[in-house]
Order: structure tokens, then C-alpha cells, then sequence
């Protein structure tokens, strides 16, 4: 009876191992194609911060922030860093530096697309002078003699 009851467990588990290796495949299936234009997107962001586009580099480094806070926090977890308070919530960290630097892009976008309204409407308050001057009757004036 004690065989009957290893074998059936033996079967439940087998079964088990052959869902998790079902579901395994298909997050991997769905998962792959998600990892790999989040890499693409990280690489076209370093050729463009290296091209000269600014707001680049904050994407690049709240990217660097965050991922070491996840290694920082996994490694803890496997025994490759020591249990402090820092390395234990390295995940929270990385996050909020995360957050923090992608506001700053915002705010400096913010301030850039500010700067170019601002040098719109010179240029535009220049051009409606101009046309002001160039509409303005010509009056001829008659040198005395």
C-alpha cells in the first residue's frame, strides 16, 4: 500500500514538473521578445546619447541605476553580498532612482521645449516686424533745391 501511495505521488509529480516546464516555455516564448527590444531600445539610446541627443544619458543611467539595484538585491539573496539594510532593499532603491532620474528628463525636456517656444516667438515677434516695415506706404521725398 505504502509502494501504491510513493507511486501515485511519484506520477503527481512528474505531471507537476511537466506543467512548470510547459509554462516555463511559454513565458520564455512571450517573455523573449519583450527582453530583447528592451535591450534594442537601450542600445539605440547609448548611440543616440553618443550622437549627441541629451536626454539619452537619463534614460541610460535611471536603466544602470535600476539594474544594479537589482543585482545588488539578488545577489544578496544568493549569498554573494552580506544582509544589511542597503543590499536587502537594493530592488526599493534602484527604483526610486529610477523614478527620480526619469523625472529629471522630464523636467529637462520640459525646460528645452520651454527655451524653444521662447526663441519661436522672438524669431515670429522678428518676422511680424519685418512685415510690419516691408507694408508700411513708400513716400517719396522730394529734395529741395
Amino acid at each position: 500500500m505504502i509502494y501504491h501511495d510513493i507511486n501515485r505521488i511519484e506520477e503527481i509529480l512528474k505531471s507537476a514538473l511537466r506543467w512548470v516546464a510547459l509554462i516555463l516555455a511559454a513565458m520564455l516564448i512571450t517573455e523573449m521578445p519583450i527582453a530583447v527590444l528592451k535591450a534594442q531600445r537601450r542600445s539605440v539610446a547609448a548611440v543616440s546619447w553618443r550622437r549627441g541627443f541629451k536626454p539619452a544619458r537619463y534614460y541610460l543611467a535611471a536603466w544602470a541605476v535600476f539594474m544594479l539595484g537589482i543585482f545588488m538585491f539578488a545577489s544578496n539573496k544568493f549569498g554573494l553580498l552580506p544582509r544589511s539594510l542597503f543590499t536587502e532593499n537594493a530592488h526599493l532603491i534602484g527604483v526610486a532612482l529610477n523614478t527620480l532620474m526619469l523625472s529629471l528628463a522630464l523636467a529637462d525636456r520640459i525646460n528645452v521645449l520651454r527655451q524653444e517656444k521662447e526663441e519661436m516667438q522672438k524669431q515670429l515677434e522678428e518676422l511680424a516686424r519685418l512685415q510690419e516695415i516691408s507694408t508700411m506706404p513708400f513716400r517719396w521725398v522730394r529734395a529741395e533745391t
